[in-house]
């Protein structure tokens, strides 16, 4: 029997996005405020960190099936004002599922592990980083203004400004792993082999 084991690329993918968004619910949500001061210090540390680590990895999942449904259906479309003959990537990205039977095939199981490790994790991982700023884009900004009353315009749009520059980021940064994913998806896919016995 296999050994069981934590894949980091899966926790990464949900838990990181999930602990930003969850941190950007505690600037509207008091108890979670309550939840993560508690996991920082006080008798009850570890059942807190043990309780924030669970509700970032669900919260991280509930992202990834928001990704699913919204950023992973703009792939379909092309990027207005990219050039898909440099960047294949710009163009509609055809969505690919893997011929599983082909899978049992000697060498293509690996290559497809490497490839979901290499490039369907940090697609998914870039995704709900997205999701988790428009979380963030939704909790922080009264914070923000409340606590710069002065500078509020400034602080808002310098805060605006940084949230557009990673939003294109991630968006851009899931679009193409998730293209080359679908690459090698379809080279696994039209690979001859013949079933291991």
């Amino acid at each position: 029997m296999p050994a069981l084991g934590a894949d980091f690329g899966i926790i990464l993918a949900y838990l990181v996005p999930g602990f930003l968004a969850l941190w950007a619910m505690t600037h509207g949500i008091p108890q979670l405020h309550t939840l993560f001061r508690t996991a920082g210090a006080g008798d009850k540390r570890a059942l807190a960190l043990f309780s924030v680590s669970v509700l970032a990895l669900a919260l991280g999942m509930f992202l990834s099936i928001l990704r699913a449904g919204t950023i992973d259906k703009s792939f379909d479309s092309p990027v207005l004002g990219c050039d898909s003959e440099s960047r294949p990537h710009c163009a509609p990205v055809k969505r690919v599922d893997p011929d599983f039977l082909k899978l049992a095939c000697k060498g293509l199981r690996e290559s497809f592990l490497l490839a979901e490790a290499r490039d369907k994790r940090p697609y998914q991982f870039y995704g709900n980083m997205a999701l988790a700023l428009v979380v963030v884009a939704f909790f922080v900004p009264h914070r923000m203004v409340t606590e710069f009353p002065k500078r509020r315009g400034r602080v808002l749009l310098i805060a605006l400004v940084a949230w557009l520059a990673m939003m294109l980021a991630f968006y851009s940064a899931a679009r193409l792993s998730h293209f080359r994913f679908m690459e090698s998806v379809t080279a696994i896919n039209a690979t001859k082999c013949e079933l291991e016995k």
